[in-house]
């Protein structure tokens, strides 16, 4: 259930990374200026690197029968999928941001 998680969050990540770029293509990269569009960009970096570099590690050790990265695991990609969707209402409400 935590790798169909993992997975359902990787897709999220690739739909606000593509919804992202066809805002941008759409605009002709004016939203760049934009301080919503700054700041997805920035959290959404922060989270791919925190995720290469902390997630993937948690999850070999889950592999190799480790369970106390589960819970950590497991908290760490409902808040990942929390963010997605954060990032993906700024997308919503830029007019307002």
């Amino acid at each position: 259930m935590l790798s169909d998680l993992h997975f359902q969050a990787a897709v999220g990540g690739w739909t606000v990374l593509i919804s992202g770029g066809v805002i941008l293509y759409v605009q002709n990269g004016s939203f760049l200026n934009s301080l919503w569009m700054q700041i997805s960009i920035a959290i959404y970096l922060f989270v791919q690197a925190f995720d290469h570099f902390w997630a993937d590690k948690r999850e070999e050790d889950l592999a190799n029968g480790f369970s106390a990265a589960l819970q950590s695991l497991r908290l760490w990609l409902i808040l990942k999928t929390l963010i997605y969707i954060v990032i993906s209402f700024a997308m919503v409400l830029k007019p307002i941001l």
